[in-house]
């Protein structure tokens, strides 16, 4: 089975939760890592490469075989060959107000070990990443009725007989996850920045298991990140958003 479901992004969109989520129904492909990036970042590495990131599944099971990388939708060149690959398949994009994903957005470069300086020379960069409309609009010029467009609202509600139903899937196994990418404020830089690293060095050695291990481990965020109760809004980036958005976005 080719791919057939491309979740073509935006990231901070409850992806990590539908994907952890349709991982376990035993009735989805999944790839041994959440975003291949195959089609954008690692095409040269060739079809044989990407076919082996899915564990086998008996067609006669499978009622689908997803992507979850969540730049596809900034990169022609990615759409392009994905439209090459599989003329029939669905390009998801999840739309999310445009205010509340791009904070989100800066958040995760925080997160990463980004100074505040490097996030609001990416700014504008952001703002238009986070400008759902707008790239729906492009993409239903490129895939028409193939694309799907699936209301962030549905994400937060968990309501997964709804997102199903969108995109064309049998009534699949209802399974709960508590899996959530949340927003999170790095304890120090140095931590945020090295955890990064070896994040990259992980994935360039295709030590997937383990890197899922790693960032599925709410002790190793504890650790590394200030979350949940202990979350604070920095005053900076909340400023950055008003500066964009207006004081009530």
């Amino acid at each position: 089975m080719k791919t057939n479901l491309f979740f073509v992004g935006p990231g901070r969109s409850g992806t990590s939760w539908l994907f952890d989520v349709m991982a376990q129904t035993q009735r989805v492909q999944v790839p041994r890592i959440k975003e291949p990036a195959f089609f954008d970042t690692h095409y040269d590495k060739g079809l044989a490469w990407y076919d082996h990131l899915y564990a086998p599944l008996a067609d006669a099971v499978a009622c689908a075989r997803v992507d979850f990388s969540n730049l596809y939708y900034l990169d022609p060149q990615a759409l392009e060959r994905i439209a090459a690959y599989n003329p029939q398949a669905k390009i998801v994009i999840i739309e999310r107000n445009h205010a509340d994903l791009f904070r989100s957005m800066l958040y995760f470069e925080l997160r990463k070990g980004r100074d505040l300086a490097e996030i609001r020379a990416l700014a504008d960069r952001k703002y238009h990443a986070s400008d759902c409309s707008l790239h729906i609009d492009r993409l239903r010029e490129y895939f028409a009725e193939r694309l799907v467009v699936i209301p962030f609202e549905l994400i937060e509600q968990k309501n997964l007989h709804q997102i199903y139903d969108l995109l064309g899937l049998p009534d699949l196994p209802v399974v709960s996850s508590n899996f959530i990418n949340a927003k999170m404020v790095p304890r120090a830089r140095v931590l945020a920045r090295l955890s990064k690293l070896l994040a990259l060095w992980l994935r360039e050695h295709e030590w997937f298991g383990l890197l899922q291990q790693l960032k599925r481990s709410q002790r190793l965020r504890s650790i590394l990140f200030r979350q949940g109760a202990a979350f604070q809004p920095v005053p900076e980036i909340e400023a950055l958003v008003d500066q964009y958005f207006g004081s009530k976005p």
